[in-house]
């Protein structure tokens, strides 16, 4: 399980190893794991209720309740071999690329212009950009699981009530 008060490289009186406090505007620290934020007496080592739950579902994670990364270690260290060749400027630009090369293949399946493969080929392109992005702002895949598990759950409650 993930020590959610103990993460040795915080430099903040508060921790949250998955990085989702913040500041309100009066200073206080609220957490952005929920939506809306909630502010759950961050200002002690208790650490945030949501994320303690999140830290639990994390620590039954051999039991499948959370995905790991579909990239190798060696896959990962050529990700952030072409984030320092390229910079991270460059490769921010080139995940907007990428997105938009996905966006116009389903422009092009909607008139039945595009292929399974071209598709497919894009998702890929999209998804290197993504774990790229996640090493470019320091996401961790516990982070974005996280927020899939949240994430799900909301689209869930929406449609057994109606899809709203």
């Amino acid at each position: 399980m993930i020590d959610i008060l103990n993460d040795a490289n915080c430099e903040d009186p508060v921790c949250c190893p998955f990085g989702l406090y913040d500041r309100d505007d009066d200073g206080n620290y609220i957490c952005r794991a929920t939506d809306p934020p909630i502010n759950p007496y961050m200002d002690t080592m208790n650490g945030c209720p949501a994320c303690l739950a999140i830290a639990e579902l994390l620590g039954r994670d051999e039991q499948g309740l959370l995905e790991k990364s579909i990239f190798s270690d060696e896959q990962k260290t050529v990700l952030h071999e072409a984030i320092s060749v390229y910079g991270i400027n460059s490769q921010l630009w080139m995940a907007v690329e990428e997105m938009s090369e996905l966006t116009k293949e389903i422009c092009k399946e909607r008139r039945k212009k595009s292929s399974l493969e071209k598709i497919t080929d894009e998702i890929a392109d999209v998804t290197v950009m993504i774990e790229q992005l996640k090493m470019i702002f320091g996401i961790s895949d516990d982070m974005v699981n996280a927020r899939i598990q949240y994430k799900v759950k909301r689209l869930e409650s929406r449609l057994r009530q109606g899809g709203a």
